[in-house]
């Protein structure tokens, strides 16, 4: 993203930026406590996207990617269903 003489590159790093931009830090929460746990969150949806990513841009086969997503997915959701409660 472009801003003038201001060049930010990275997706979360992105929202951080408009967020200040249109001072509306609320929304990055509101004390340290939801700050971590918004970036725990957003650290377990990166994990999320991973395998996907390794089956587009790699070689595995359907079977194996589909055996490892699944158990990178079920172990993922965990992790935010206990995030979240």
């Amino acid at each position: 993203m472009l801003d003038g003489d201001k060049i930010v590159c990275e997706s979360i790093a992105i929202l951080v930026y408009i967020c200040h931009k249109a001072n509306r830090i609320d929304l990055l929460g509101d004390s340290m406590d939801d700050q971590v746990q918004i970036a725990t969150v957003n650290g377990v949806l990166t994990d999320l996207q991973k395998p996907f990513y390794e089956h587009i841009y790699g070689d595995k086969a359907y079977e194996d990617f589909k055996n490892e997503a699944y158990k990178s997915l079920k172990f993922s959701l965990s992790k935010l269903n206990g995030l979240l409660g």
